[in-house]
């Protein structure tokens, strides 16, 4: 299911050595979304997951997106836009991007990605964006008590914000990821970039979660199959 969901967004193939099964997947999607977000893509040799055992069976690949499939597409997604944002590409991988400008003109960039449910995963969602950001990793119970809690639209959903440590040889880096488990999938919104302007942009970030509407789209209404009257 992973392999196929990376294949239709057009993501290239990883290996992440030492990583077998779910959590290996679990890897790749999560630097997938990390691209998808605006964020540079970081070394893979540097992440490590939990091993887990293999899994029982092969899922079956889920269908295309589009009404009905568990993969939503960006027809589902309605927001409403903060003042000094523009909406850019969203590339492969994401649903929506954006250009955040804060009040003090500095800009930092929002993502927004589905994936198929990583439900159950947040201490490994928690310690992968922390090995982004250079951060150590926590062991599990406290990596789950780095998210906090956080409204987007309807749904509550856990936050996740940190920054690279000052003197960070590229500049100093900050996160803000809310995530959202749902029956279509998970949803995860990301604010990324240096971290002034992600401080600055965060309030109309927060804003921007609240006033997020997930809409499936009506499925269209089956062709008659009755013979037209002449």
């Amino acid at each position: 299911m992973w392999r196929a969901w990376r294949k239709r967004r057009g993501c290239p193939p990883r290996e992440f050595p030492g990583a077998t099964g779910a959590p290996r997947a679990l890897a790749a999607l999560l630097l997938g979304v990390l691209c998808a977000a605006g964020c540079a893509d970081p070394p893979i040799a540097s992440y490590r997951v939990r091993k887990e055992a293999p899994p029982r069976a092969a899922a079956a690949e889920p269908p295309a997106d589009g009404p009905g499939s568990p993969l939503p597409s960006r027809a589902w997604l309605q927001w409403k836009l903060p003042a000094g944002w523009r909406e850019i590409s969203p590339g492969p991988m994401g649903i929506a991007k954006f250009s955040a400008r804060g009040h003090d003109g500095a800009e930092a960039q929002v993502g927004v990605t589905v994936t198929p449910s990583i439900a159950g995963h947040e201490a490994d969602i928690v310690n992968l964006l922390r090995e982004h950001l250079g951060l150590a990793r926590l062991g599990d119970d406290r990596a789950g008590m780095e998210l906090g809690r956080v409204r987007v639209g309807e749904d509550a959903g856990g936050l996740f914000d940190a920054a690279t440590e000052p003197g960070d040889a590229g500049g100093r880096r900050r996160v803000v990821a809310a995530i959202v488990h749902r029956d279509d999938g998970s949803w995860l919104y990301m604010l990324t970039g240096d971290a002034g302007a992600v401080e600055s942009a965060k309030p109309a970030f927060l804003r921007f979660l609240e006033s997020v509407r997930i809409v499936r789209p009506a499925a269209a209404p089956p062709a008659s199959e009755e013979t037209p009257r002449s």
